[in-house]
């Protein structure tokens, strides 16, 4: 009998009242209490203790896996029976016939630590909590419990006996002599408080050795991707959930009308006022939220204007429609999706099948999936309630998007492109390049996925073979200002088969579904929302689908795959179900400690072990198996590997095809890190010194446009946060000018003095933030009291968003890189007693940080050969091994061993800006500043959602209506753009803005429309004159002032505003105000001259072929001498290049455009004491 049974007693007599005191403090009444003992005593009715489990005691059953949950006494009772019934049955779970069919338990991987500790000879353990070998041994004709009472004091009792063997199991692992070693120490918990996105609790020295490497790492990884008949169809913890597949939607019934107006208007089979008509009320709803009742309004009434002008015009003609829902049917704008409906406490997402059984409760906590609300449908009777999800989750098939894509006219062709497109051995120009897709990806026959050519088949249309790849980015934004913040996740995949230019236009982009707030889901949570998507991708590659397209019209069957998954690093932890970043095994990649990332040996190649696919899958399938979160996490912290869908797909390489975008990896943490965690936080740059030196000469520089600008105060709070672009431009454009010139004026003083004071001060910066986290947190548990009862949520509650105890509150936990930023961290210090201090420069800091923008510069270029990826690995192991030396191990973060995977990342896709997640941050600024109401459940996701998918379709239907080539049709369409061209965010203006960023991509030469045509100044025309003499000397050539034999060259010629060379547009400066688009670099013999475009000219006259000229007037070189010691040494090999300051060539040159190769960056610049220009180019070759 448990103490707790015994305290039952209905004397309520002083000595009782004490006996029962003292006993309700005893170790078990404790650990199983929910209320103050002097609660029980004094309030419990009749001094009952076991009252105090009446209102939703926790349960630990089995039979349901509540796993804690907090349900009714009565339900919790019946919980407890069904699991001594079943241990009556067997002592082990493997032997119920429920579970025979399942999966065996896997065992762990072999390992030399873990083997060893395996081998130990600990107590018996079951898999059944309570199902132990002594209770199997009973008789099965024991009377079933016929109490609550009893069958919870039997289940408390039993729970004690696992405890016990528990414990006796872990005292056989300590002395084992497989405990962990010196050598595995995992290093100070607290080293990397800086990095943590989501705490992982330290390991300790009691639980199970970590494991080594398994294997002797290679200097090139191989393709050692599971065997499809190894992977899981399922989660083992629900075993059979995906046979068949519940998430699987019938194909349309009928195709999208997309289209068919458009062409109606073309062959005069409607009349393009009346499909003007309808483009006018769609887009007035999808940009000027115009309801539905208002556009209704107008169809009626503008038709009733039509009629009256014309009363004849409707003869042959299908009659106006009169609601904007038949007009949305008819143009195919309104998007089609999914809401599944989504269990609010434990987040299981259920097919639309679900909706057929709002009443049944969540198969997991047994809590409500639906709610009812009031409607707001005016045609139902007042007082109508409906049915909806508590959560919802908005969906939309990979499937039904690509059938959508591929029907646009001319991407069928575009997506089979990749085919004519000739590979060179040892180039990367595109991922198609890349060797996972060339010679590792296999189909579901076990050739390669992209095989080139495909084997013909007679009488079968060949396949389409698509490749995606996915990106999933949660951001948080503010509902309301008195809300709280609203955290959702988008799931976005990009075409690969698309060129750079149409790959990432917003009508190419496939948005499968958001996950929904208001907090971000934890590991486990979002493996339950890629179930859905895996199981598409899965039947996807398998079978495919068939659908009718231009070229093939019987039919053709399209396959896809996943070629890999683009994300920040606590989003590919999460999806690739690894351990954080704050994890003693921190990479996705290899093995490496948290105890050697400080260390140089973290940065030489192939010094750890590399992680696997079967590893991780083992891990996976043994992270299912256990039989409680505190196992899962006990394992965790051991291996750092979770279960993870994406490892059910068969070609699926978690290891490798799980990428940390390098937009996030590379320049907002490495750039980021180096210029304001180190430079100026530990005071490198003073504010009233250097940086502000930094500052002026930031004013200075003439950037080409495109590139966008930094902030002029940048380093400062005034000067704003810095997104991924400007960091690059940073590294990459003023690094170069401004570092050489602040160290050669601010540089004294010896450098090994200089070196250790700056560690030291670095060291004593990360106690004191150490410091200031532990009083907060002692702080906030004096000030917060906590009821030892666990309170149920309200219905309102439960959407609010509620740190964990043991997490900070990240307002942006999944794109922030660095939680310490400039706005969070007020500089107390005194500036005054800073500017006196002796400056912090060390003589070596230019060069570390040009071997940084070397490094970039190389990795983002458009193409790449292994020399320079071999050159680009050294740069960056070296630029973080310095780092130690010269600003100390606590420097160092997770991104700098990530950024070391860079080169083989380039090696397995292509080119960086293959597969950088640059759109997707698009989206998720966009939705941040998304103005909606304050709704909760999912409703803000499905809001968006279908904006974003009905602007989609809006934007489609509209460049099929350009096509037509009515002029009024274009006409309007034109000004529907100019009268929203204002807006800001919005869908709309994100499609226009990253549209017309891309609008020259592909371009490779083409002149503006916009030109005029002048009569060229004398000057000109001489010049024009002499040079097409001496181009075309086959023909005679005269002025037409001078009359005598041969051909007058006309005065006259256009001049156009720009020119569009390799999808870079260059201005002339003489249809432009802005000098940083007018800067050119022009190849000539021996190296590249550098001048302002002053004119483009155009001649086109008879008896001359046509002439493309640019007027350029060249900068003047000038000769510096620069010292060995100076810092200008590391610019030069970044191609800075000197001219003297404010003088021009005499005379203006013609040049052909294509000898153009690149803008050019001009800053004002000191070197070796003379004023001069210094130039760069920032693109080291032609684009």
């Amino acid at each position: 009998m448990s103490t707790i049974a015994a305290l039952d007693t209905n004397d309520s007599s002083p000595c009782c009242l004490l006996a029962t005191l003292i006993k309700a403090f005893s170790l078990q009444s404790c650990l199983e209490r929910r209320y103050p003992p002097w609660y029980v005593v004094f309030f419990s009715p009749k001094h009952r203790v076991l009252n105090v489990y009446k209102y939703m005691p926790q349960c630990f059953c089995l039979f349901k896996k509540c796993n804690g949950a907090d349900i009714p006494r009565q339900r919790k009772a019946e919980h407890a029976r069904q699991d001594v019934i079943r241990g009556r049955r067997s002592a082990a779970v493997a032997q119920n016939p429920v579970l025979a069919t399942s999966t065996p338990t896997p065992n762990p991987p072999p390992a030399a630590h873990f083997s060893d500790a395996l081998s130990a000879d600990p107590p018996p353990l079951t898999n059944d909590l309570y199902g132990t070998p002594e209770l199997a041994a009973q008789d099965d004709n024991i009377a079933p419990m016929s109490t609550a009472q009893s069958c919870m004091a039997s289940s408390i009792a039993e729970r004690d006996r696992a405890e016990e063997a528990g414990e006796a199991y872990v005292r056989a692992m300590r002395t084992s002599s497989s405990a962990p070693r010196p050598e595995d120490d995992i290093g100070d918990p607290d080293a990397d408080d800086d990095d943590m996105e989501d705490n992982e609790p330290s390991p300790s020295a009691s639980r199970p050795p970590f494991p080594p490497p398994l294997s002797t790492p290679s200097s090139a990884p191989t393709s050692t991707l599971v065997t499809s008949a190894a992977r899981p169809t399922a989660d083992p913890r629900y075993p059979g959930e995906n046979d068949p597949d519940p998430f699987v939607r019938t194909a349309r019934a009928q195709p999208r009308r997309r289209g068919q107006l458009a062409t109606g208007v073309a062959s005069k089979a409607i009349h393009p006022g009346v499909y003007l008509l309808y483009l006018l009320v769609a887009w007035l709803h999808a940009q000027c939220k115009l309801a539905f009742v208002a556009c209704d309004t107008v169809l009626r009434v503008v038709g009733q204007i039509i009629a009256a002008f014309a009363p004849g015009w409707s003869t042959g003609q299908p009659p106006v429609l009169g609601s904007l829902k038949s007009v949305m049917e008819n143009l195919g704008v309104e998007p089609d999706f999914q809401v599944l409906p989504t269990c609010p406490f434990c987040l299981e997402v259920y097919p639309s099948s679900r909706y057929t059984s709002p009443n049944a409760p969540c198969d997991r906590c047994h809590e409500p999936v639906f709610r009812s609300i009031r409607s707001l449908n005016r045609r139902l009777r007042p007082g109508a309630r409906l049915i909806v999800p508590s959560l919802q989750f908005p969906m939309k098939s990979i499937e039904d998007q690509l059938r959508d894509i591929i029907a646009v006219p001319g991407v069928e062709d575009t997506l089979d492109g990749w085919r004519q497109l000739a590979h060179i051995p040892g180039e990367y120009r595109r991922i198609f390049d890349g060797r996972i897709i060339r010679s590792e990806l296999k189909a579901a026959n076990g050739r390669l996925f992209f095989e080139n050519p495909l084997p013909v088949q007679t009488g079968v249309a060949p396949e389409l073979r698509i490749g995606l790849s996915m990106g999933v980015d949660w951001f948080s934004y503010l509902r309301s200002l008195i809300s709280p913040s609203h955290s959702s996740g988008p799931m976005s995949f990009s075409i690969i088969n698309l060129p750079a230019h149409l790959k990432f236009r917003v009508m190419n982009m496939i948005l499968v579904g958001i996950l929904p707030g208001p907090k971000e889901q934890d590991f486990d949570q979002v493996q339950r929302f890629m179930r859905p998507v895996v199981n598409e991708l899965l039947r996807l590659w398998e079978q495919g689908f068939v659908m009718s397209t231009k070229r093939y019209p019987q039919g053709r069957r399209i396959r896809v795959i996943l070629v890999c998954v683009v994300c920040d690093k606590p989003a590919a932890h999460k999806l690739g179900g690894f351990g954080s970043h704050s994890h003693t095994f921190y990479c996705t990649r290899c093995w490496i400690k948290k105890s050697d990332k400080a260390t140089a040996k973290a940065f030489e190649k192939g010094a750890f072990a590399p992680r696997t696919p079967e590893e991780q899958l083992e891990y996976a399938k043994q992270y299912a198996s256990c039989a409680s979160q505190t196992e899962r996490d006990t394992f965790v912290r051991a291996y750092a590997s979770r279960w993870c869908e994406l490892a059910r797909l068969p070609y699926f390489d978690v290891c490798r095809m799980i990428v940390v975008d390098p937009m996030h990896n590379l320049l907002l943490g490495l750039v980021k890190t180096h210029f304001y965690h180190i430079w100026v936080k530990l005071k490198v740059l003073r504010k009233k010194k250097e940086l502000r030196r930094f500052h002026s000469i930031l004013a200075q520089l003439s950037i080409p446009s495109y590139l966008g600008r930094v902030p002029s105060l940048m380093g400062e709070p005034a000067g704003g946060s810095l997104t991924a672009d400007q960091w690059l431009i940073a590294a990459t454009l003023v690094c170069p000018f401004a570092i050489p010139q602040i160290w050669d004026e601010y540089g004294e003083g010896d450098a090994e003095v200089i070196r250790l004071r700056r560690i030291g001060n670095f060291k004593e910066l990360a106690e004191k933030r150490k410091r200031e986290r532990a009083a907060a947190k002692e702080q906030a548990a004096n000030n917060v009291r906590r009821s030892s009862r666990k309170r149920r949520r309200t219905e309102r509650a439960q959407y609010r968003e509620e740190p964990d105890e043991d997490e900070e509150v990240r307002p942006d936990a999944g794109a922030v890189e660095e939680e310490q930023d400039i706005f969070a961290e007020p500089d107390d210090e005194d500036e005054e007693a800073i500017a006196r201090a002796p400056p912090n420069l060390h003589p070596d800091d230019p060069a570390n940080m040009a071997k940084l923008s070397r490094f970039l510069r190389i990795v983002l270029a458009k193409s790449l050969n292994d020399a320079e990826i071999n050159t680009a690995d050294t740069l960056i192991r070296e630029y973080c091994t310095e780092l130690i030396y010269l600003y100390g191990p606590d420097v160092i973060k997770p991104n700098h061993h990530y950024a070391t995977d860079v080169p083989d990342c380039i090696r397995d896709f292509g080119p960086l800006h293959e597969f950088w997640t640059f759109l997707f941050e698009r989206i998720n600024k966009v939705l941040k500043s998304y103005n909606s109401a304050n709704h909760s459940g999912g409703e803000l996701e499905v809001s968006f959602f279908r904006e974003f998918h009905r602007t989609i379709q809006l934007s489609r239907e509209l460049a099929a209506a350009s096509a037509t080539g009515n002029i009024h049709v274009q006409t309007s369409i034109e000004a529907m753009y100019k009268s929203s061209a204002d807006d800001r965010g919005t869908v709309q203006a994100l499609a226009r803005e990253v549209d017309e960023a891309h609008a020259d991509g592909g371009v490779l030469y083409e002149l503006s429309s916009r030109c005029t045509q002048t009569r060229m100044q004398d000057t000109l025309y001489l010049a024009v004159l002499g040079y097409l003499r001496l181009r075309l000397p086959s023909i005679a050539l005269q002025s037409w002032l001078s009359p005598a034999d041969g051909i007058p060259l006309l005065p006259e010629a256009m001049f156009f505003d720009y020119v569009v060379l390799s999808s870079r547009r260059f201005w002339a400066s003489s249809r432009t105000n802005n000098v940083g688009n007018t800067l050119i670099a022009v190849r000539k013999e021996g190296g590249y001259a550098v001048g302002e475009l002053q004119a483009i000219i155009g001649i086109a006259q008879a008896g001359v072929p046509v002439q493309r000229l640019g007027y350029v007037n060249w900068l003047v070189s000038q000769d510096v001498s620069i010292a060995p010691t100076s810092a200008w040494n590391s610019s030069i090999s970044l191609g800075v290049f000197f001219w003297r300051f404010g003088e021009r060539s005499t005379t203006s040159e013609l040049i052909v455009l294509e000898d153009i190769v690149s803008h050019v960056v001009l800053s004002e610049a000191v070197v070796a004491g003379r004023k001069c220009w210094a130039t760069i180019m920032p693109h080291s070759s032609p684009s």
